[in-house]
């Protein structure tokens, strides 16, 4: 149900002591690509607790909230070449915290970090799949997202179960870890645009 030429919304929000439901935001944006003032795409630089700039949930048992989006844009970049843009991004203005906590941040920013281990995955399925015909590429981005948005959301889920919330100390330095394996492991794939030669 996915058309790259749309726009669609849906949020996921990761609190931090546990988590209810849970939802997954996702903007499929063609044409041009440019982060709001409320947002801060993955690598621009490291979180922080005042770009948690949301309105805590004052009845929530949860001490902060993140929210991103994974953003796709396609670009014409010739008359034979289309490039996809996979960005993952933090909105602020749905984030929140309660505390001033540096083990809670760090806990946080690794959330944010597993979400651009799904986008550097996402990319280099689109780069080993040479023969994607182009026009088909809103379907086959479609069908990749989803597939790995499932695959983000049950590690999202067992990131905080295994942690506890960065309460485990020991499973937190664990699970960091691991997050900085991946990242390295997908380093070839960090640039956001993947092209492909028109067919």
């Amino acid at each position: 149900m996915y058309k790259l030429d749309s726009i669609f919304y849906g949020l996921r929000k990761f609190k931090f002591w546990q988590l209810s439901s849970l939802a997954f935001l996702l903007i499929l944006v063609f044409g041009g690509f440019k982060p709001a003032e409320s947002e801060i795409t993955w690598g621009e630089r490291d979180i922080i607790w005042s770009d948690f700039k949301g309105k805590p949930k004052i009845y929530s048992k949860h001490a902060a909230e993140i929210a991103y989006a994974i953003k796709l844009n396609s670009v014409q970049i010739s008359k034979d070449s289309l490039g996809v843009k996979i960005v993952a991004v933090f909105l602020c203005n749905d984030a929140w915290t309660k505390t001033a906590s540096d083990t809670a941040l760090d806990h946080e920013r690794r959330h944010f970090d597993i979400v651009e281990i799904y986008c550097r995955k996402m990319r280099k399925k689109l780069l080993e799949n040479k023969n994607i015909n182009t026009t088909k590429l809103n379907k086959e981005v479609a069908a990749i997202f989803d597939s790995y948005k499932k695959e983000c959301e049950k590690v999202q889920l067992q990131y905080d179960e295994e942690t506890n919330h960065s309460l485990n100390f020991t499973n937190q330095m664990k699970w960091n870890s691991k997050i900085n394996r991946e990242l390295l492991l997908l380093a070839e794939y960090a640039e956001p645009l993947v092209l492909f030669k028109m067919n």
